[in-house]
């Protein structure tokens, strides 16, 4: 069993530390990072969300028993794996979304990509996530300002291809106090296989993530039957 995580948007190579080292020992755990940043700074971003995620898919197509988690951007990008690989004959085992509203219910767009640099900042502040000193550093914000509003981009252009029912279980999980989501509207990837789906909520905000890394990794574990 492997798992393949996809991250929020501006993350890099690192942005599932936590929940890598929280993750049983038996399984493999990997992060997929998107072109354009970090291992793959030397790439051009990607022109849409379904580009990456047949560059996942082509990737990890063959192997078995595969778990996919995404969060936020990441959760649609797995959403859009899964489908790649099912519809080639590579099911995924699950797929664990996070802090992202099903592909059919997405909220209207804020324009994160069009954002000016102080825009872009009083965004970030109120989603939390980012350090106070970053934020406050000019010279920092314009270096990850492209990387971070490049994968909103990719966000706010997204138009679902498919919605073919996927056969594997998903999990659903989110921030008790995130802004932009809530349970109900996490509890509507149920649409989206034939499987069951589990919805559950963790103390936090948007990037509930990082402070809750091992009690996610137990209900993952718990609801997928994994040792």
């Amino acid at each position: 069993m492997k798992c393949f995580a996809f991250g929020y948007a501006g993350s890099s190579d690192h942005a599932f530390s936590a929940l890598a080292n929280a993750w049983p020992a038996s399984m493999g755990f990997e992060q997929w990072v998107y072109p354009g940043r970090g291992s793959r700074q030397a790439e051009k971003f990607a022109g849409s969300l379904q580009q990456l995620a047949y560059q996942a898919a082509e990737k990890i197509a063959g192997q078995h028993d595969i778990i996919l988690f995404g969060y936020s951007l990441g959760a649609l990008v797995a959403f859009e794996t899964a489908q790649i690989l099912q519809r080639h004959g590579y099911p995924a085992s699950a797929l664990v979304v996070g802090a992202m509203n099903a592909p059919h219910q997405l909220r209207p767009s804020q324009h994160v990509h069009t954002m000016s640099q102080s825009d872009l900042v009083k965004w970030m502040t109120e989603l939390g996530g980012t350090p106070p000193e970053i934020l406050a550093s000019p010279a920092l914000v314009a270096w990850f300002a492209p990387v971070i509003q490049a994968d909103y981009a990719l966000l706010d252009s997204y138009r679902p291809l498919m919605l073919t029912p996927l056969s594997c279980p998903i999990v659903a999980i989110y921030g008790e106090q995130d802004a932009l989501t809530s349970r109900a509207e996490m509890a509507g990837w149920q649409k989206h296989t034939q499987a069951p789906c589990r919805c559950a909520g963790f103390a936090g905000g948007h990037f509930f993530l990082h402070q809750a890394s091992a009690e996610i990794v137990s209900v993952i574990t718990e609801t997928l039957h994994l040792k």
